[in-house]
């Protein structure tokens, strides 16, 4: 077992030469620190945009609901893009209003526009992750679910995209011709 360091006396009293090797462990101890902070504050930046989103899905929910499909996903995700419809609208009525020919609020729409640009161009190509509400284990993790960042990397997250969009409507359209097009019995049931 490595003994314990002697405190020196006197040795943070002395002045340090600007090119010495102290200097340069000095220096690489306050990078070190400034880049774990900065990390941190971004990791958890990231947890708060995504905690943000679930909260939105949450909010989505229907109380009475046990069994959501991929398409029920893929129509709360729509309102999820949809979700600053509102508030575009309230700037154009104000920027609309008044004789005034500059434009009020726009880095603010600019803002609303830039993140949807993002989020579509993320849903066309990489995927949009969204929590798994195929799994009943974890949909009732979500309905239960406080709001709290500490508590995120317990639920599951599923990433949808666009392709996922177009093949459950196409699903949907062959299971209505089918349903549609089949022989049916005196009682009104399928033969099959």
């Amino acid at each position: 077992m490595p003994k314990a360091a002697k405190a020196k006396v006197g040795q943070n009293k002395k002045v340090i030469h600007p090119n010495s090797r102290k200097a340069c462990q000095l220096a690489r101890q306050v990078h070190h620190e400034e880049r774990v902070d900065r990390r941190k504050d971004e990791r958890y930046k990231k947890l708060e945009m995504l905690a943000e989103k679930l909260k939105h899905f949450q909010n989505c929910l229907e109380e009475n609901k046990s069994d959501y499909t991929k398409q029920d996903l893929l129509e709360i995700l729509d309102k999820y893009f949809h979700r600053f419809d509102k508030e575009l609208e309230q700037i154009a009525i104000v920027n609309s209003i008044g004789s005034r020919n500059g434009q009020r609020h726009a880095s603010r729409e600019q803002v609303i526009r830039l993140t949807q640009a993002k989020e579509r161009a993320e849903f066309d190509t990489v995927g949009v992750e969204v929590p798994d509400l195929l799994n009943k284990k974890n949909l009732t993790a979500i309905r239960e679910w406080t709001g709290e960042v500490r508590f995120i990397p317990n639920l599951k997250l599923r990433r949808v995209f666009a392709k996922d969009k177009v093949e459950s409507t196409q699903y949907s359209e062959q299971a209505q011709l089918t349903t549609t097009d089949a022989p049916t019995t005196n009682d009104g049931r399928h033969n099959t």
